[in-house]
């Protein structure tokens, strides 16, 4: 069986990660990878985005790099009929072109696995009057947000008519994410024939050792500094923040606080997404090791990181924190991370003894929120990586045969 993963988006190694396409090359099944993202990405731009960071660079097995929408094409019209297509990062762009060439030479293809995040929220709302709110509320925040202009884009919106209400482009044969706001969102993205209730790819569901021999609470490092998304873009560093010397400061004052009160050493957590040459925290900083070091912390602490849905599954107290450098858009987003989280962040320049309690306490419903976002069943025993249900539901529409 041959699988062909279709990829506009540069593609990190802490997200090839999680979707391992070396596990399917072990397992007995042909890969490629198309990188597309030349097409909708200039070379200028994929260079800011790695900026030669070793912990983002990946190199994909098989990998072949189109530079056109024409090549592309060319391409499809010689592939074997057995072969399935993942569409990886379905309406990351204008994909529309694709979908349809796909549905030209008739080809099956699946898309995920996708994650939720806070854009899941909409799709549980229960009624019309909700909706309304909460798409005026959207709206008016969506003029703070640098991606107005792509996400109403009315040629784009025509497009996706199209796609719902007429057979004009390919629509997937399943399609793979997680928890009751997956299914409901991806299922009236993508119209799939199916849909696959996975764990989510974010959260690292084995059990971790334990490396660290003292009590700590874990600082889930953000993109404050430096976004490699919004640098593709924008070519700006220092863009969440309206003073980097005043956030740093409130940020230690508050961890000197939180040590002295609760009798431990705050820790860094980062990515690798951005490497420091100097620690502006004066705290020890581990790269790629978030997942252990959220499982065994006494605390979490952070902005809007998708690493806190990790603190969450493992029911750890947990405080989103905001400041009054914080610009407008990246506050807007920890808002609505927090809204999805059940949790309601804290300013640390202006809060009270009883608030910081209250915070560090709020999370108890935490089975509904894994349920809603990140395993749909969480009475199951789901022994199965997200990777082997994939490959477990493609073997069952038998295409190989």
């Amino acid at each position: 069986m041959k699988i062909i993963f279709l990829n506009g988006t540069p593609i990190a190694k802490v997200w090839a990660d999680k979707v391992n396409l070396e596990w399917y090359l072990s397992n007995g099944f042909e890969l490629e990878f198309w990188n597309l993202d030349r097409i909708y990405y200039s070379s200028s731009q994929i260079k800011r985005y790695f900026s030669d960071n070793k912990y983002l660079s990946y190199k994909p097995p098989n990998q072949k790099i189109f530079y056109s929408k024409e090549d592309v094409k060319k391409e499809l019209y010689s592939i074997h009929k057995n072969t399935i297509f993942c569409l990886l990062d379905f309406a990351n762009h204008d994909d529309f072109w694709l979908r349809r060439l796909l549905k030209i030479v008739n080809a099956n293809y699946y898309v995920g696995p996708r994650v939720v995040g806070f854009h899941g929220e909409k799709y549980l709302l229960d009624s019309k009057t909700k909706y309304i709110f909460y798409f005026l509320k959207r709206f008016i925040d969506s003029f703070s947000d640098e991606n107005f202009l792509k996400r109403y884009n009315f040629f784009n919106r025509f497009k996706d008519y199209l796609y719902k209400y007429s057979n004009y482009y390919q629509k997937p044969i399943f399609v793979a994410s997680s928890g009751f706001a997956g299914r409901q969102m991806w299922m009236k993205k993508t119209l799939a024939a199916n849909f696959l209730s996975i764990p989510s790819v974010e959260i690292d569901w084995t059990k971790k050792e334990r490396f660290i021999d003292f009590e700590y609470g874990v600082f889930v490092d953000d993109t404050i500094f430096s976004s490699p998304d919004y640098s593709m873009n924008h070519g700006d560093s220092n863009y969440r923040t309206k003073n980097i010397k005043k956030y740093i400061d409130n940020l230690k004052s508050f961890f000197n606080l939180i040590e002295r009160k609760f009798k431990l050493k705050i820790i860094i957590a980062a990515s690798g997404k951005y490497i420091y040459d100097k620690n502006p925290y004066n705290r020890e900083i581990f790269y790629q090791k978030t997942a252990e070091l959220i499982q065994h912390a006494n605390l979490i602490i952070g902005h809007n990181s998708s690493a806190l849905n990790q603190a969450i599954v493992n029911k750890k107290p947990t405080l989103m924190i905001f400041d009054s450098t914080i610009k407008k858009e990246k506050r807007m987003k920890i808002q609505y991370v927090a809204n999805y989280l059940n949790i309601k962040p804290l300013n640390i320049e202006s809060y009270s003894e009883k608030e910081l309690h209250e915070n560090l306490n709020q999370n108890d419903d935490t089975d509904t929120v894994i349920k809603k976002y990140f395993l749909e069943n969480i009475e199951k025993d789901n022994h199965l990586t997200s990777y082997e249900m994939i490959a477990k539901e493609i073997h069952h529409i038998g295409l190989d045969k």
